[in-house]
């Protein structure tokens, strides 16, 4: 692939040409069809009906997607186990019509330390990455040295 600037111009170039082909269609598809009828070209009636079809669907207005308010989380006292969730972090989950917004969610949570996510150790099992910020090894690094490559995760 070429530069950014160049794969900028080459989008630019096929949405104007998308748009001017849109255009020309608008204007003389139905011309075009109606003139090779009285032609008798060919049997043109279902490319005229399909054509009134494609028209009247290039006039309806664009429906575009709603901004979503940012969503308001009602965290109660009773969850202990758990801290508060930060509202920009929520509101990826929450405030996203995009796809993967999910995963963005999740990534933002995964960088926090479990130390960082809840109050206490929930299980045996948090004891192992509870305190790993103080280590001097990272995790991942951990995990680099001490387990096989050929073991998926």
């Amino acid at each position: 692939m070429g530069s950014p600037e160049i794969v900028a111009f080459y989008a630019d170039a096929l949405i104007k040409s998308e748009h001017r082909n849109r255009e020309w269609n608008k204007k003389n598809l139905l011309n075009v069809l109606e003139a090779n009828k009285e032609k008798q070209v060919r049997e043109i009636d279902a490319s005229i009906a399909l054509a009134k079809k494609y028209l009247a669907l290039l006039d309806e207005p664009r429906i575009y997607a709603r901004p979503v308010p940012p969503h308001e989380l009602d965290q109660s006292e009773e969850c202990t186990e758990m801290k508060f969730v930060e509202p920009e972090v929520v509101n990826l989950l929450y405030g996203s019509t995009e796809k993967g917004s999910t995963f963005r969610y999740l990534k933002q949570r995964y960088k926090k330390s479990p130390e960082e996510k809840f109050n206490y150790r929930a299980t045996t099992s948090c004891d192992y990455g509870w305190q790993q910020s103080k280590s001097r090894i990272p995790a991942r690094d951990v995990i680099k040295r001490y387990i096989p490559k050929n073991i998926y995760l």
